[in-house]
């Protein structure tokens, strides 16, 4: 006699005529899930529909899972994402130990943490038309190993084999390595700098995307929480808060790559900038030293460095600001506060997630 057990939540059809791909978000039991969930039996299943009726399947190693841990706290859903669920991260683990995805629908981003995977918006499902999206991987003095687990774009020109319409593009630091379009990637690749994938889509013909898998390792990057000497990059939120450079304000350190996100609010978030010293800029290349570089989205505002800080800004989007510095010449560094248009920026507030 066998004795059967379902590892989904029950004894349905696992809907093998339907894609074999989770649906996230999806909804079961009036709830919504932006990650797989585990059954009575503690095993992990997601939905293949938007609204669970039936068809499920187990979740791979690569999947979210929920609830996780994350500095001591019980994680449901995307962490840093924002008003509308969108732009944030998963443990793949229960308790967070430095794997990670992205969750919500990504567009973009910076990805400081040292092994996950990131996909165009809403895959498998197309991804829309006219897109512009810029993934950064750092490497914070790693190595970053790259390798696609799937990728189908628009296919390209045929008469001239080019990629004009979609397309992903791929840069080692600043150095562009190419375009790939149609059902053709650059396999596995391994770098020494910051990887920047780059997807444009057009207004015509879309397709499933891609799923890349990233890992960083050697890096000299550090989670730090909040008060420690060496705290940098992480996911803010709150009404207001307050942030200083590792060191501030004795010195920073030689190569600091780090990112803080501040999640997008419909009321407007205003970032302010109160102390502001970096290495000053080079003669003839500008900022390319020591410097700080804020992103609106996927919309770089600016790069600041020297004694020349950001402006005062009341930003509606994601906004990431970026700290990077080089091998030589530190400063005193600086310290900006976030808050809300109708709220004092005392610097009080709990501001760091969770």
């Amino acid at each position: 006699m066998f004795e059967t057990v379902f590892l989904c939540p029950f004894s349905v059809a696992t809907g093998r005529d339907k894609p074999e791909a989770c649906h996230f978000p999806f909804e079961y039991e009036n709830v919504t899930y932006t990650g797989c969930i585990r059954n009575d039996l503690g095993a992990l299943w997601c939905s293949l529909d938007a609204v669970y009726v039936g068809n499920w399947k187990e979740c791979g190693e690569e999947e979210c899972i929920y609830p996780f841990n994350y500095d001591n706290h019980d994680w449901d859903t995307c962490v840093g994402a924002d008003h509308n669920g969108d732009g944030g991260w998963c443990s793949l683990d229960p308790v967070y130990v430095g794997n990670s995805a992205q969750c919500g629908k990504h567009c973009g981003g910076v990805l400081s943490h040292d092994s996950g995977h990131f996909n165009t918006p809403d895959y498998p499902t197309p991804y829309d038309n006219n897109l512009d999206c810029f993934w950064t991987v750092q490497a914070h003095g790693g190595v970053i190993t790259i390798s696609f687990q799937d990728f189908s774009l628009q296919p390209g020109e045929p008469i001239f084999g080019t990629c004009e319409n979609d397309y992903m593009e791929i840069f080692s630091g600043t150095n562009s390595l190419g375009r790939w379009c149609g059902t053709s990637h650059p396999g596995e690749g391994v770098f020494h700098d910051d990887v920047t994938i780059h997807l444009v889509s057009d207004s015509s013909i879309t397709s499933t995307g891609f799923k890349i898998k990233y890992k960083v390792e050697g890096s000299n990057h550090h989670e730090f929480g909040p008060g420690h000497e060496d705290y940098c990059g992480d996911a803010l939120h709150g009404h207001d808060g307050e942030i200083m450079s590792p060191g501030f304000p004795i010195a920073y350190e030689n190569n600091v790559d780090c990112a803080w996100t501040l999640s997008g609010k419909s009321h407007g978030t205003v970032l302010e900038f109160h102390d502001f010293a970096l290495e000053k800029p080079s003669l003839y290349q500008g900022c390319s030293y020591d410097y700080v570089e804020i992103f609106k989205g996927n919309e770089r505002v600016g790069r600041f460095c020297g004694d020349t800080a950001p402006p005062t800004e009341t930003y509606f989007e994601v906004v990431t600001i970026r700290f990077k510095t080089d091998a030589d010449t530190v400063d005193r560094g600086f310290r900006f506060s976030w808050h809300d248009p109708d709220v004092a920026g005392s610097g009080e507030g709990s501001g760091v997630l969770p």
